[in-house]
């Protein structure tokens, strides 16, 4: 009998299920150090690889584990990331308007998620390669990850959605901004001639 009422409210819990939120993650030019770049990169697709919901972005989870909140896009994944990486091109002065660029920036979205149970975390890992508009030649891939985690979460201290939602932005944000200002991706717009592909 005790057992049974103690199992009780996790039923209920269960039963209920739990609230779904649709999110916008943002990028912030500001917080970058954009630097200058060659104006001759298109933006390409992203491909969505998570294998995990095309909108899913991850769950708030009681201290005992049970779901509580799940957290969508509003559009997605993969146009997030895409839409991240145009932010991040034109802040540096590397997105050529149209699809007419030299190169074309595309990618796989290998990862982009937050949860929380005792204290709230996000990810991103995108694979990015860079592409020979005239050959089709991959001339650049490379896989750029990024992690953050926020302090402990203390319950009836408000909504984690916020927290969640910044340290996602965040986390993605540092994976554009880490990929478009290596040096090594940045010699590559510049090095290859028409004909050439580098070695992966």
């Amino acid at each position: 009998m005790k057992f049974l009422l103690a199992l009780a409210p996790c039923l209920l819990l269960a039963s209920c299920g739990f609230n779904t939120t649709a999110v916008s993650l943002d990028y912030q030019p500001r917080l970058g150090q954009n630097i200058p770049g060659p104006h001759m990169v298109s933006i390409g697709k992203f491909a969505d690889m998570r294998q995990t919901g095309e909108y899913n972005l991850g769950t708030v989870r009681s201290a005992i584990g049970l779901p509580l909140e799940s957290l969508v896009t509003r559009v997605p994944v993969e146009s997030v990331v895409r839409n991240a990486f145009a932010h991040g091109l034109k802040a540096r002065g590397m997105l050529y308007a149209g699809a007419d660029g030299t190169y074309i920036l595309s990618g796989e979205v290998l990862d982009l998620k937050c949860s929380q149970m005792l204290y709230p975390t996000a990810s991103a890992s995108v694979r990015v390669n860079i592409v020979r508009r005239g050959s089709g030649q991959i001339v650049y891939s490379r896989i750029y990850q990024s992690t953050r985690q926020g302090d402990t979460y203390a319950p009836g201290s408000g909504s984690p959605v916020p927290t969640l939602t910044d340290l996602t932005s965040r986390a993605l944000q540092n994976v554009v901004d880490q990929s478009l200002d290596d040096r090594q991706l940045r010699s590559r717009l510049k090095a290859a001639g028409p004909d050439e592909a580098y070695p992966l």
